[in-house]
């Protein structure tokens, strides 16, 4: 998790170094999702959602993907 504007984000940086900033805030219910390291995924406990690093939704109930952020030069 990082910083993003005040707010609490996610964050993941690839093999090749190329930074991944979300929202963590699931867009089905509105709680936060908790990183999954060992599916590399953003998992939603309360229902089951999952997404991946990138945002987009993996299996849901959620059908809308995480609010992607644009990586700020203090994050990198």
């Amino acid at each position: 998790m990082v910083k993003y504007k005040g707010k609490t984000a996610g964050a993941y940086k690839d093999e090749i170094g190329n930074l991944y900033i979300v929202d963590t805030t699931c867009t089905h219910c509105g709680c936060e999702c908790l990183w999954n390291e060992a599916e590399k995924s953003w998992d939603y406990p309360c229902h089951g959602s999952r997404y991946t690093y990138e945002g987009d939704v993996i299996d849901g109930p959620g059908v809308h993907g995480l609010n992607k952020l644009v990586p700020t030069l203090e994050l990198i």
